[in-house]
């Protein structure tokens, strides 16, 4: 137990150190057990305080955490591609394990969340919103930290290599929203 909170505490209060020490001995057990608490608290949570028909707040629930896992394997495979691509030198498995630390911060805002979903505020959107984008900021930033410690690259490398492969996906579908209205403009 001393480890899980020793390591909860290092990636809230000295992030850079948790990245690089769960890259240099990755522990893929721990690394599938952060992302399961990340996206399996936020999944339990949205299960227990639906309404209706259990049997769609457990496909919640199993949806978030095949959700949770896709992402995190997709998203190593793709920033370690990347970091490679721009003079990065660490291991697949480092990555994995640096990466599933970045997503400790869903847990965290879990309990605000569930206030949120479950209180009478009349701007609860707008809480949620604004509490949304900070959590969704914080990721971001432990992403490239994580990508940083994870592939021994420079900051700037590391943002390149978390913001590129997004940049690529929206100008790519920007380009086929173009292409559909030219071609719908010309009448085809």
């Amino acid at each position: 137990m001393g480890d899980w909170l020793d390591l909860i505490y290092d990636v809230l209060f000295n992030p850079a150190a948790a990245m690089r020490s769960a890259a240099a001995s990755p522990r893929l057990g721990f690394a599938g057990a952060a992302v399961f608490i990340s996206f399996g608290v936020p999944g339990a949570i949205l299960w227990l305080i639906s309404s209706g028909d259990g049997t769609l707040a457990a496909a919640i629930l199993l949806a978030a955490l095949a959700a949770g896992w896709l992402v995190w394997v997709a998203a190593a495979a793709v920033f370690y591609f990347t970091a490679g691509l721009l003079g990065g030198r660490g291991q697949a498995a480092g990555m994995l394990a640096a990466l599933a630390l970045a997503f400790l911060p869903l847990a965290a805002a879990t309990p605000v969340w569930t206030a949120l979903a479950i209180s009478r505020i009349p701007a609860k959107w707008l809480l949620g919103l604004l509490s949304g984008a900070v959590v969704g900021v914080w990721v971001l930033a432990l992403l490239v930290v994580a990508v940083r410690e994870a592939e021994g690259i420079t900051t700037i490398r590391a943002v390149a290599a978390v913001f590129f492969p997004g940049a690529v996906l929206l100008a790519g579908l920007g380009s086929l929203v173009f292409l559909a209205g030219a071609l719908i403009y010309c009448g085809w």
